[in-house]
């Protein structure tokens, strides 16, 4: 069965659905935006899911939406970005190139405090918009795109953001706005094999306890200001091919250098 039947709209007091493991499930009945007590939809492992709902905005409880590994969705409905209760957004492996086609629409989700994303290896055009300043109540942000070449200086503006990760292939540098993140306790930049730098400024990130560098290949240097960090509490320099000067403060705080 390719879908689900549109009485699905009928279960007015389900709060959960979970869908996960569906292959042949390509979208989902547009009746589905009358669960107004829905909290939790779970899509995982669809994969041939081409689309969600146009209404789905009109879930107003919907706090958690997983859509991992549902390859062939390639955007998300503009009514998503109405979703003012959503705490939690994971959007693994799938085609959706930007998390938003508009720069002033991601402010909508006021709720979202965890946000992960990540593409499969054959979408084009990936980017971040600077509307991604508006998720002033998040708290974690994982960005797994192979084709990521840069972020937007208004990743600074995240102002409750405790844990950045980013694996970027592509990736070459961070802004240097990522200074105003006071809160960010956790900076992991595994598998960002094109960084060469850090932002000379980074040691103004005085809360953060983690910073993981594993297999940044083309980081040859780090900044001075590195030495600034005074609640750093571990480091990760795995790999890290061209690195050839650590100061003995971090070495002491990596035991594999």
């Amino acid at each position: 069965m390719p879908l689900l039947p549109e009485s699905i709209g009928n279960l007015i007091a389900l709060e959960t659905l979970k869908l996960q493991g569906w292959q042949a499930l390509t979208h989902l009945p547009d009746s589905i935006a009358r669960l107004q007590r829905l909290r939790t939809l779970d899509l995982s492992d669809c994969t041939a899911l081409a689309k969600l709902p146009d209404r789905i905005g009109d879930l107003a409880s919907l706090t958690h939406l997983v859509v991992h590994s549902c390859e062939q969705l390639a955007s998300l409905p503009d009514s998503f970005y109405s979703l003012a209760r959503l705490r939690t957004s994971i959007c693994w492996q799938t085609g959706i190139a930007t998390l938003s086609d508009s720069e002033h629409c991601l402010g909508g989700l006021a709720a979202l405090t965890d946000l992960s994303w990540g593409t499969h290896e054959l979408a084009d055009a990936v980017r971040v918009p600077r509307s991604i300043g508006a998720l002033q109540a998040l708290t974690k942000l994982h960005i797994t795109c192979s084709r990521l070449v840069s972020l937007p200086d208004s990743i600074g503006e995240l102002q409750a953001l405790a844990a950045l990760n980013l694996s970027c292939e592509a990736l070459g540098c961070l802004p240097e706005s990522v200074v105003k993140l006071q809160a960010l306790t956790s900076l992991n930049l595994n598998y960002c094999h094109a960084l060469t730098h850090l932002p000379d400024r980074v040691g103004e990130l005085q809360a953060l306890t983690s910073l993981d560098l594993y297999r940044c290949y083309a980081l040859s240097s780090l900044p001075d200001s590195i030495l600034e960090l005074k609640a750093l509490q571990r480091v990760q320099l795995g790999n890290c091919r061209l690195l050839v000067h650590v100061p003995e403060k971090i070495q002491k705080l990596y035991g594999g250098y």
